[in-house]
């Protein structure tokens, strides 16, 4: 995916409002990905549109900062990012939980969970809510002893095969998001 001038600008931004340090131009450059070429001229343009100023320090060192504008935009990008990403984990929350609560109308009274998860934390506060019981399984390898009545091998949304033993419930949780969470959920909550 090519990145626009406009994002490599709040990228030069974004790092110089992060930095605790004064970044020469070449860190600059190493810290964002950008050449060396591409981050002056980013920066002649972000000087031109009054984002950013120059101090000098001395006659080798020079200083880039902020100006009031260039603060504003930082902010303001990361706050519009925040509010995306929370109705994100909103829609993720109201189709787990419908999950959690679907699996505890049909008596199912154990959870398994197998692999990574950046959702993780919401099956768990799912299942705490509906006294399901969730064991997190370590290790490369199923091992689903003893197994209890009643439960379902939950599978991370970034786990997309996985060869499970016959006679095993079980869910990939990718799947179920894919059809449960449409794309006009996401882009309405936008």
């Amino acid at each position: 995916m090519e990145t626009t001038n406009q994002e490599k600008e709040y990228l030069i931004l974004h790092t110089i409002y992060a930095s605790q340090d004064q970044l020469k131009q070449r860190e600059l450059a190493r810290n964002t990905g950008l050449s060396l070429g591409m981050t002056n001229a980013i920066i002649k343009r972000l000087l031109l549109k009054g984002l950013l100023v120059v101090q000098r320090i001395n006659q080798r060192t020079i200083r880039y900062m902020l100006t009031p504008s260039g603060v504003k935009l930082v902010l303001k990008r990361s706050y519009n990012y925040l509010k995306k990403t929370l109705k994100q984990v909103s829609i993720y929350h109201q189709a787990i939980a419908k999950l959690i609560h679907s699996l505890k109308t049909r008596k199912f009274n154990t959870i398994f969970f197998y692999g990574k998860s950046e959702l993780f934390f919401l099956i768990e506060y799912c299942c705490a809510k509906e006294k399901i019981k969730l064991i997190k399984l370590k290790g490369p390898k199923l091992n689903l002893d003893p197994k209890p009545p009643n439960f379902l091998l939950l599978l991370s949304e970034e786990i997309r095969s996985v060869e499970v033993p016959s006679g095993i419930p079980h869910l990939f949780l990718f799947d179920y998001l894919k059809e449960t969470v449409s794309l006009n959920d996401l882009l309405a909550k936008l």
